[in-house]
């Protein structure tokens, strides 16, 4: 049975449709494995099936440009105070001081403007205590005041000025005629999550169930009303997302010409897919594979100690014996895609010296030389298993015993959290930010609430982080964060490993792809609008 879906809460209820009629106008179809859920953006987990779709769907004030610039989307323009604390960003549709607006509305999929209305509902659902989302989101705009000026303006007032709101505000936007009334609770069980409205290029066409347990298909189509300010063709009419079971099942159906695309959840999954026939689109994933130095264990509170670590792991050799032509090697603590990045200096790597600078730092402990072993915490994946490994045969030579704790997700992320480990390999995840703001992980009052696992407790790196989050000027952004990075060097905070690739599966015919600065893995549909099929086909 094929139906549309209506509602989803604990049980999932459907009203009957008739089949789909052949499709006879230009297709995408991508599979997908797993769940979808709900279509709203504040359920999707970053780099989800929900999150690829809803992406098509909704829009926030402001998007990037292939340079990884913020540049407006639903607004036109934005004033910024000297204080930097006060925003008032007019939407498109605002009329110009001496005549009419510079851009017409941006409108919804059923043919009402997108206001100033939308954007302070939308927020106000987001800073309720009730919320049912991210705590994180609630949190961050607790603290940001929003009024509508007009109908097509918003002042936005801070509590203290910060450099990355201009990225804060890329936030999706819901529209508050087809949500009136609702409350943050009742959000996420709200049938507007499997009917949604908003104003991206595609709007939903059908849901589909084989079972009426599980979507088995999502069928947009192009949104007529989003044509009318797209400055790309669209070509494009339909886009379809379809389940598979694994991954197994999805190269059968690459090889049966069944689907057009896949992108790939893990880099894990790399190798399986440069078997299929699609042509492979590389490019580096928003995340830094990290070797972390638990700073409260006694040794690795040493410098000296953390230091001989470091020297010893030619990082280089290691991914490419370990991980090979499946990541790339890092060398700092920011993505090497951002703006930020400064290219930090090799280590001179020599494990002889290491291996005596070590023991000499170590004879300072009351330890049996016998006995210098480390726990090394990691995912119970087989890539971060070789990864391990292959750590931990490098620092036999300096006489150290590393034991791995292979544990599952939820396990590992506890264990992180906890902070129970001496070394852990984790990916610290800088998806849907196109800011290089790493305050959570590395700053001395993260350690208790944020994502600073480590303990890193660094008055220099905090500061320059501070200072860093709240200067709006980017020439002196970039000045803070190249003192931060220096500062990690010098003080051998952790050991940069890799930075994923991800890795988009697509068949021959579809050209014309193509992404700028990658910020998460549904960023792939930034320039569908230039998608096209090269040859004409049967879309079934």
């Amino acid at each position: 049975m094929r139906c549309r879906f209506a509602s989803l809460a604990l049980w999932l209820w459907a009203i009957a449709a008739p089949l789909d009629a052949q499709i006879d106008v230009p297709t995408y179809t991508e599979a997908f494995i797993g769940e979808f859920q709900r279509l709203n953006p504040y359920w999707a987990a970053p780099n989800s099936n929900e999150a690829a779709v809803s992406s098509l769907l909704f829009e926030g004030l402001f998007t990037l440009n292939r340079f990884g610039e913020i540049i407006p989307l639903l607004a036109q323009d934005v004033y910024i105070s000297q204080d930097g604390l006060e925003y008032v960003v007019w939407l498109r549709g605002q009329p110009a001081e001496s005549g009419p607006a510079l851009h017409p509305p941006a409108l919804w999929h059923d043919g009402l403007p997108v206001t100033a209305q939308d954007v302070v509902f939308t927020l106000s659902l987001l800073r309720s205590r009730n919320f049912p989302g991210d705590p994180a989101l609630r949190d961050f705009w607790r603290t940001v005041e929003s009024y509508a000026l007009s109908e097509f303006a918003v002042r936005f007032r801070l509590a203290q000025p910060l450099a990355s709101f201009m990225d804060a505000l890329r936030t999706p936007i819901l529209p508050e005629h087809a949500l009136r009334g609702v409350r943050a609770a009742e959000l996420f069980l709200h049938p507007f999550n499997l009917d949604p409205i908003g104003s991206g290029p595609y709007q939903l066409a059908s849901l589909h169930s084989e079972d009426g347990l599980h979507i088995s298909e999502v069928i947009l189509e192009r949104a007529p009303n989003y044509t009318e300010r797209a400055a790309a063709p669209f070509a494009l009419e339909r886009i379809r997302f379809r389940r598979y079971e694994d991954l197994a099942a999805v190269i059968a159906a690459a090889t049966a010409g069944e689907i057009d695309g896949y992108a790939s959840r893990h880099f894990s999954e790399r190798n399986a897919l440069l078997e299929t026939p699609f042509l492979i689109h590389s490019t580096i994933a928003p995340v830094i594979g990290m070797l972390l130095l638990q700073w409260e264990h006694e040794w690795l509170a040493d410098l000296r100690i953390r230091r001989a670590l470091r020297e010893s792991l030619p990082v280089p050799q290691v991914i490419q014996s370990a991980l090979p032509n499946l990541v790339v090697s890092a060398d700092a603590p920011l993505l090497a895609t951002s703006w930020a990045y400064v290219p930090s200096p090799a280590p001179t790597i020599d494990a002889a010296t290491a291996r005596e600078n070590l023991h000499q730092s170590l004879a300072d402990y009351e330890n049996d030389a016998e006995a210098w072993t480390l726990r090394l915490l990691l995912r119970d994946i087989p890539p971060m298993r070789a990864l391990a490994q292959e750590i931990a045969d490098r620092f036999q030579a300096l006489s150290l015993t590393l034991t791995l704790d292979a544990r599952p997700d939820s396990e590992f992320q506890a264990a992180l959290a906890a902070r129970d480990f001496d070394l852990a390999l984790v990916e610290l995840d800088f998806s849907g930010s196109a800011d290089p703001d790493v305050y959570d992980f590395w700053h001395e009052g993260q350690i208790e609430t944020g994502q600073n696992y480590a303990a890193v407790a660094n008055r220099r790196i905090s500061q320059a982080l501070e200072h860093a989050r709240r200067d709006t000027n980017g020439f002196h952004r970039r000045a803070h964060y190249a003192d931060f990075q220096q500062a990690f060097v010098e003080a051998a905070v952790a050991i940069p490993l890799y930075s994923p690739l991800f890795t988009y599966a697509i068949h021959p015919d579809i050209e014309g792809v193509q992404w700028g600065q990658l910020d998460s893995s549904s960023a792939r549909f930034r320039k569908i609008g230039h998608w096209y099929r090269a040859k004409e086909a049967e879309y079934e």
